[in-house]
């Protein structure tokens, strides 16, 4: 898995220690000279946005706030009328100490929202399956962070 100079370039513009930021458990800056990831620790993440979160994974993994994480790591099957209808696979899945998983959707900072688009089906899925001992959260990418969006009159938070 190649990683783009951009994700670097984040991490510097952040004020992030290369030394201190892993993908896949590859420390950053052994893979800025290379500029790839030896093929037994990529992972098959589809965005910059969702690479850079897997670093925020990483410090809550190391501070014991999460236990593992994985990316993809759950599909739901939503039921329409009792029937099978769609199916829903959060960006990320952390598994908490308590026991409880948290379903995690990440999103660009400009992410341009459509009728029926991913919103609509995130919120299905929290409402279906949300509850005790799974959690929904979407998080956006901001300058200073990740901010949680979509509450459920289809807002930002």
């Amino acid at each position: 898995m190649s990683v783009p100079a951009s994700v670097i370039a984040e991490a510097k513009r952040l004020g992030l220690p290369l030394s201190q930021c892993t993908v896949g458990g590859v420390p950053l800056a052994a893979t800025e000279e290379k500029g790839r990831l030896p093929a037994a620790n990529a992972r098959k993440v589809r965005s910059k946005t969702e690479l850079l979160y897997m670093h925020e994974l990483e410090r809550q993994r190391a501070a014991g706030e999460i236990v593992r994480y994985r990316y993809e790591g759950l599909r739901f099957q939503l039921l329409e009328h009792g029937q099978p209808k769609k199916t829903y696979e959060p960006d990320w899945v952390a598994w908490l100490p308590d026991g409880r998983i948290r379903c995690i959707e990440i999103k660009p900072r400009r992410y341009i929202f459509r009728e029926n688009d991913a919103r609509a089906v995130y919120l299905w899925a929290k409402q279906q399956w949300g509850g005790a001992c799974i959690e929904f959260i979407a998080l956006r990418r901001t300058d200073s962070g990740w901010r949680e969006i979509w509450n459920d009159d289809l807002t930002d938070t």
